[in-house]
């Protein structure tokens, strides 16, 4: 074996990962000097080379435009040059892809930006390039200051159900159903037997129908929810009157017990009715 043409050989692939290195850390300059001593000094340097420097040449033109754009345009530009930009599976463009979103991500940080267009937000970038911890501390921190933002809730208890964490998971789905049922985003919805009773239920019902079905927790709704509409609303008197009536129960406060039962079967009365056949069984729904 010919150990100084394998050496040769080497160099320029050596060379090409230190070009990436700088490009990925956005110092384009010292990329383009790089890759340019790859070109000028071996004739064999390959298409790989040239790749390098046009993607040098095109990140270079998009943040040196960057600096006369407004901050609050800033991200939404960067994200539209990424998903114009062709990357391929190769080490160097996949290091320069997570270099950009975890900049776009800092930015987004920065300005107290959670979501790009409706379908993408920063947990989402996050998660694109294996940052799951601080994908669910996005979530967790935008969640606290708005706490109706269904799709958020959705993405994080996606993230517990998938970590084994279905208690934490079944929890803040409820609360999703709950608080904004309008806007339930579906592809993050991970329990088949919450989607089935979406099919089979009015969605505004589904955390009642979901308690009485052993699927969903019985939880309080936060008491500065907001009815969207008034069939929102008369679900969540129905979710307090069931909550109501257990918490009356198991204190053994009959009376109280049968007056909320009977507003549910006056208001509600198919529900009532599947939640007459459980109570009859007394057998308490469990969790997954």
């Amino acid at each position: 074996m010919d150990f100084g043409q394998l050496q040769l050989f080497s160099q320029p692939n050596d060379m090409l990962t230190q070009g990436y290195e700088q490009l990925s850390s956005f110092k384009f300059d010292e990329a383009e000097f790089i890759f340019g001593q790859i070109d000028r000094s071996f004739n064999d340097h390959g298409a790989d080379t040239d790749k390098a420097l046009l993607s040098a040449a095109y990140w270079k033109t998009v943040f040196s435009r960057l600096e006369s754009i407004l901050d609050s345009e800033k991200i939404f530009y960067l994200y539209n040059q990424l998903n114009r930009f062709e990357f391929s599976n190769d080490w160097g463009d996949q290091k320069l892809w997570s270099s950009l979103i975890s900049f776009i991500t800092g930015l987004m940080i920065e300005q107290g930006v959670f979501y790009i267009n409706q379908e993408i937000a920063m947990s989402d970038l996050l998660l694109q390039i294996g940052k799951r911890q601080m994908a669910e501390q996005s979530l967790t921190a935008h969640i606290s200051s708005s706490p109706i933002d269904t799709p958020a809730r959705f993405r994080l208890a996606q993230l517990q159900w998938k970590q084994k964490q279905k208690g934490a998971a079944l929890q803040n789905y409820t609360l999703g159903l709950l608080l904004n049922p309008e806007n339930v985003p579906f592809n993050y919805l991970e329990c088949d037997k919450t989607q089935s009773l979406i099919q089979n239920h009015e969605i505004e019902m589904v955390p009642g129908y979901g308690w009485i079905a052993g699927i969903l927790p019985l939880m309080a709704v936060p008491d500065n929810v907001i009815p969207l509409n008034e069939k929102h609303g008369s679900a969540l008197e129905c979710y307090r009157l069931l909550r109501a009536a257990e918490k009356a129960s198991k204190k053994q406060d009959i009376e109280a017990t049968v007056n909320y039962r009977k507003a549910l079967k006056a208001g509600w009365p198919t529900l009532y009715d599947e939640y007459y056949a459980l109570i009859s069984k007394r057998v308490q729904p469990s969790f997954y």
